[in-house]
């Protein structure tokens, strides 16, 4: 349904896709509630990463900071929610 996009990490490839519009709504009226931006970012992972969606909340949590930041940064930028990037400028 949705295009596979391979992430490398490290040693590790992880398969994101695109959330769709139903999992978005459901996740923001999550946030909405509860408030918690890592819950909603552990959502994130697990409806846009093939590896990990059937693997649940704690399997995400156990991940490296840097692996968790990686995937939900990509597929959000890949589901269209991820904010422009201004004024970043390069690292000396």
């Amino acid at each position: 349904m949705f295009e596979i996009t391979k992430i490398k990490h490290g040693d590790n490839e992880y398969s994101v896709h695109e959330i769709s519009v139903r999992a978005r709504r459901d996740i923001f009226a999550a946030y909405k509630a509860d408030g918690d931006l890592t819950t909603m970012s552990v959502s994130i992972v697990l409806a846009g990463c093939v590896e990990l969606a059937e693997s649940g909340s704690e399997a995400v949590l156990d991940l490296p900071g840097s692996v968790f930041d990686t995937l939900s940064d990509a597929i959000t930028e890949l589901s269209g929610m991820a904010g422009k990037k201004e004024g970043k400028g390069k690292k000396s």
